[in-house]
């Protein structure tokens, strides 16, 4: 008799699917807290330690208007 986990590759395989495994990394993007003027704060610093200005993950402007929509 198989094991759960063979019988759900077995599942997969007739589907002409390849399960594998990953590992997932969670990262932060923006600081939790906003700065004064209520706007996202980037979480990339400078090597002296302050909010870098520029940069670019993914756009501060996107990240506010997804968060504003």
């Amino acid at each position: 008799m198989s094991s759960g986990v063979e019988k759900i590759i077995e599942e997969y395989q007739a589907l002409a699917l390849n399960p594998v495994i990953a590992c997932e990394m969670e990262f932060h993007l923006v600081e939790i807290d906003k700065d004064k003027f209520g706007r996202l704060v980037h979480t990339q610093k400078t090597l002296e330690g302050n909010t870098a200005i520029g940069g670019q993950v993914y756009g501060i402007t996107e990240m506010q208007e997804a968060e504003s929509s």
